[in-house]
């Protein structure tokens, strides 16, 4: 999150002043930095699911569970990193209607993972582990991928810039 801030105040004074070329080069050296930063926190993640899940309790099934989620979770926290840098982007360049229109889409395909999972999966599953693993793949994929994918789309043209920095095919996209 702290690149997405930080990349959110860069673009937004860069798209203020008009220079869309810079604001293109903080974009990506901000999706690059929160890629990067969320691997390098990933692996740190990970490494530590496996090691200090009996910080959390002495019941292995409680540690299993831990290990599970960290493990999960650290998997996917490069694409997160891209993620929070793509959504400070968004953010700063004041693309809130986009932002809450995908969102609302996004969390909807979710609830239906999650549905899916609760009321299809879960039941055919003897081990509770594994349908705890498919939550967490839920949410880092489904809820945290989904919102990477239109975060990126987005991302890809100009609409979400400022109409007088836009290209005219991206002002036929974004219907301005």
């Amino acid at each position: 999150d702290s690149v997405a801030i930080a990349g959110q105040m860069l673009v937004g004074v860069q798209l203020g002043a008009g220079n869309r070329n810079e604001a293109r080069r903080i974009t990506r050296i901000t999706l690059q930095a929160g890629l990067g930063l969320g691997a390098i926190v990933g692996v740190v993640f990970l490494g530590a699911g496996l090691v200090i899940p009996e910080w959390f309790s002495t019941d292995p099934g409680i540690q299993r569970l831990t290990t599970i989620g960290m493990v999960v979770t650290g998997l996917a926290l490069s694409l997160q990193g891209w993620m929070w840098g793509a959504d400070g982007i968004l953010i700063g360049a004041g693309d809130f209607t986009y932002l809450a229109w995908t969102c609302s889409a996004v969390t909807g395909v979710y609830l239906a993972l999650l549905a899916g999972l609760a009321f299809i999966l879960a039941p055919r599953l003897d081990d509770v582990a594994v349908a705890y693993g498919f939550l967490w793949l839920a949410f880092d994929l489904g809820l945290m991928g989904g919102r990477a994918l239109t975060n990126g789309l987005r991302i890809r043209t100009d609409a979400w810039m400022p109409p007088s920095l836009q290209t005219s095919a991206s002002l036929a996209v974004s219907g301005r």
